[in-house]
């Protein structure tokens, strides 16, 4: 196995591993830094740089653009759910309730 290839294992392992907000730094991070892991200079990495991305890079943007998509559909359902259970009260009525007791559960598993 290539050096290369080890550390793209590792970084992968340690992202899906990892959960909620510090996967978010550590993706974050690597798409931030990309640059550097890829030889690019102090010029933006003209000529020195290879046209093709670096993979680690890569992964960590899907990760990103995969988890924002993720946690702006729970946020929204979530949200709903909470207005709904503010704005609608009715004496006995527990689905509202139920409703969104079930979305925050579903968000904070995502989030970690």
């Amino acid at each position: 196995m290539r050096s290369s290839d080890t550390t793209k294992t590792r970084s992968t392992i340690t992202i899906r591993a990892m959960g909620g907000l510090g996967a978010i730094a550590l993706a974050a991070g690597l798409v931030a830094c990309g640059d550097a892991a890829d030889g690019g200079a102090a010029d933006g990495g003209a000529g020195a740089r290879e046209s093709a991305e670096n993979p680690v890079q890569s992964e960590a943007a899907g990760f990103l653009t995969e988890y924002q998509s993720t946690f702006q559909e729970l946020y929204y359902e979530s949200s709903l759910a909470s207005w709904a259970m503010n704005t609608r009260i009715v004496d006995g009525d527990t689905t509202n309730a139920a409703r969104y007791q079930q979305a925050r559960e579903a968000q904070a598993a995502f989030e970690g």
